[in-house]
């Protein structure tokens, strides 16, 4: 994000500073503009949340396994929790009992991959389909299932605003401390701040300006 902003005001002809080393920090971008006009840049990227928790990612996984795995393979990992959960005489009263009279496995499977709504909770269903995507399902398949799943949580718009807002005070503070070898302070008539924000996976970008 960085470069590509100095990658554009440059090619568009601007004098830019970048990475202007104080004592203390470096500012993010310095364009220069004519009457000795200075904009200062402070870029900041916010994720829309940190990490997903152990139950979140399993949520997740669990959610997409109808469209990401086979009907046979579903059929399978739910079938081998209900028989790791029950008895087998419990196990032989719902094989018994189902209209579908099984006689092969994947029918058997059916029916306590069905069976699996009231004998497994909601926490047991979504670990064993989870369990079922990691080993059905490339490592790069999953880290964009997570993606997804991140996306729909981004901050407020309170929150970047308030992230944008202390970084820019301490810009303009740095710069009445500090002249960056001269650069800024001693050249600027008249000073502005843009602040910028890229957030919520790159699906938002926020602008922010102070005088």
């Amino acid at each position: 994000f960085h470069a590509f902003i100095q990658l554009i005001l440059t090619t568009l002809g601007f004098n830019v500073y970048t990475e202007l080393a104080g004592s203390e920090g470096r500012l993010d971008l310095c364009l220069e503009l004519p009457q000795k006009v200075f904009l200062i840049i402070e870029l900041k990227y916010c994720p829309s949340q940190n990490k997903l928790t152990d139950a979140e990612k399993d949520q997740a996984l669990a959610k997409t396994a109808v469209m990401v795995l086979s009907e046979e393979v579903v059929n399978q990992s739910l079938s081998q929790a209900v028989q790791n959960k029950l008895e087998l005489n419990e196990i032989r009263n719902l094989l018994s009992q189902s209209p579908l009279k099984p006689s092969t496995k994947a029918d058997r499977d059916q029916v306590l991959a069905q069976a699996a709504e009231t004998a497994l909770t909601q926490e047991e269903k979504e670990n064993e389909l989870a369990s079922a995507i990691r080993k059905n399902v490339s490592i790069d398949e999953i880290k964009q299932i997570y993606r997804q799943a991140t996306s729909k949580f981004s901050l407020s718009n309170d929150q970047i605003d308030a992230i944008l807002s202390q970084s820019v005070q301490q810009a303009l503070l740095d710069i009445k401390e500090r002249d960056y070898h001269g650069i800024v302070k001693l050249k600027a008539a008249k000073i502005i701040d843009l602040g910028l924000a890229i957030y919520g996976n790159g699906a938002k970008i926020k602008a922010a300006f102070w005088p």
